[in-house]
């Protein structure tokens, strides 16, 4: 479970993978956000990292990602005994933030180059730093970025 707010520094990006959805078999796009984080502890420093299991999410950035992905809502997972914003197939199945980012090959921990270039990676218009309660990982948020078709204000 979250226990600490995190501050995400501009520029945030939402990043859209694929995954096979569990219960339909069919191929489905996901979103993360990605961004340079302080988190609220004293001796943590600022890095890049992506959001799982975000608890709260300010409005502004909420509706940012919904009109990319509607998709993306809160939902009560019994497997982490918390509610939290994830992602949804059209089937109705939710995809567990922990397959997603935590499990190599799925939608956020690409394999290889070939993987990540089939990744999108949009920075949302957000000036300044948000707060978000959510847990956060890194490991392949560089990668990811290296590779990934840039959308939206980066496909310049």
């Amino acid at each position: 479970m979250a226990d600490d707010t995190v501050t995400l520094n501009p520029p945030i990006y939402l990043v859209t993978g694929q995954e096979e959805c569990w219960r339909c078999g069919e191929l489905q796009r996901a979103v993360e956000l990605v961004a340079e984080l302080t988190p609220s502890g004293p001796d943590d420093g600022a890095h890049l990292a992506s959001l799982s299991n975000i608890e709260e999410l300010p409005d502004e950035v909420l509706d940012l990602i919904t009109e990319r992905h509607r998709p993306f809502r809160l939902h009560r997972s019994k497997t982490a005994q918390q509610e939290y914003y994830t992602n949804f197939c059209q089937c109705g199945a939710n995809f567990g933030d922990f397959f997603l980012h935590s499990e190599p090959g799925h939608a956020f921990f690409p394999l290889d180059e070939e993987t990540a270039r089939s990744m999108t990676v949009e920075e949302l218009p957000l000036s300044g730093p948000i707060e978000v309660r959510a847990s956060f990982g890194a490991g392949t948020e560089e990668f990811i970025l290296a590779h990934a078709q840039r959308v939206g204000r980066n496909d310049r």
